[in-house]
């Protein structure tokens, strides 16, 4: 994956949202790096920090390549970005 196509998801492990946002990606076949938001690593302690700022603490957040960011976006909200963004036909 290149930073050009970069694409970060914090999620959680019991949340069904972000369950939904993962499938439908994969199922677009598009590339992305899942950050677990949890206490028990450093990154996690990380991502909570970064979805606090941005999401007030909601999941899932995605980051995309052009540094903006989507909270509990809807499948139809995040294809029309990522089109947007030449990520996805």
């Amino acid at each position: 994956m290149t930073l050009k196509d970069s694409l970060t998801i914090y999620t959680t492990k019991f949340c069904s949202d972000c369950t939904t946002i993962k499938e439908f990606l994969d199922e677009k076949k598009v590339p992305y790096e899942e950050v677990l938001v949890t206490r028990n690593t450093e990154e996690g302690r990380e991502a909570i920090k970064i979805i606090e700022n941005k999401s007030g603490g909601k999941v899932p957040v995605l980051v995309f390549s052009d540094e903006s960011f989507m909270v509990e976006p809807s499948n139809g909200d995040v294809l029309k970005k990522l089109k947007e963004l030449g990520q996805v036909d």
